[in-house]
């Protein structure tokens, strides 16, 4: 399993090592309504309006809860591009309005305590690298390519999210990875990556896999990631790039 989170880190790609070390407490999940707990840890997601966003977390309003949930910490951000900061520098990137939580409860000398573990609105995914951690469910690294056919979903400065069939897979890119324009020399992903637009049918090769268990894929909506890309076909635009 360790191995799994450390490739899941490759994927995410700036999580510390060291978070590796870390001893996360099984997590029980309840979704509003149906509350399953255990002894350290109950997990509830449900939509929410924001109403505040400060240096602490999210105030939120639901029929679930209605308070400040705790966003401080360490964070894996996916939008235009995917990264990793502390809260007080991605907080901006959270606006009022709707949004689908994932909240963690616990108990703290005696206190209850609410902290956020994910936040989805639209155009922005953000992710405990804990949540990411614990949510790796396989890892498989073929001896040849693995390879999917589909849709592009969704195009970013440093990753490419593709459904294939009934799911949807996320693959990292290094925004200024070099690659072989069939035709055209090389280029990189930056110079490239407007080609790639939602609606185009693609064949994409790659080399590693991480699989997410069902709460991550329900919660970010992709169950599989992939990176180590060494092809991408635009069948719609007839762009083949390849790594050198």
């Amino acid at each position: 399993m360790r191995t799994s989170k450390y490739f899941a880190l490759g994927l995410i790609f700036i999580v510390a090592l060291s978070a590796l070390l870390i001893t996360i407490p099984s997590l029980a999940v309840e979704d509003a309504g149906n509350s399953q707990t255990d002894r350290k840890w109950n997990l509830v997601r449900f939509q929410a309006e924001i109403r505040h966003v400060s240096d602490l977390g999210v105030e939120v309003s639901s029929g679930v809860f209605n308070g400040t949930v705790l966003g401080v910490g360490k964070w894996i951000y996916i939008d235009t591009e995917i990264g990793r900061d502390r809260w007080k520098n991605i907080m901006d990137k959270v606006e009022e309005g709707d949004a689908y939580i994932l909240m963690g409860v616990t108990e703290r000398n005696g206190t209850r305590v609410h902290v956020l573990l994910a936040l989805k609105q639209e155009g922005l995914l953000l992710l405990r690298p804990k949540f990411i951690l614990r949510s790796v469910s396989e890892h498989r690294t073929g001896h040849m390519f693995f390879m999917i056919k589909g849709e592009v979903l969704r195009t970013g400065d440093n990753y490419l999210i593709v459904k294939a069939r009934d799911n949807s897979f996320l693959l990292k890119i290094a925004r200024n990875s070099t690659w072989t324009l069939a035709g055209n020399g090389d280029v990189t992903w930056s110079d490239i990556k407007t080609e790639f637009t939602p609606g185009d049918s693609v064949t994409i090769y790659f080399r590693k896999l991480i699989v997410f268990n069902d709460l991550f894929a329900e919660f970010t909506g992709f169950k599989f990631a992939g990176y180590g890309v060494g092809t991408v076909v635009d069948v719609s635009n007839g762009i083949t790039i390849t790594r050198p």
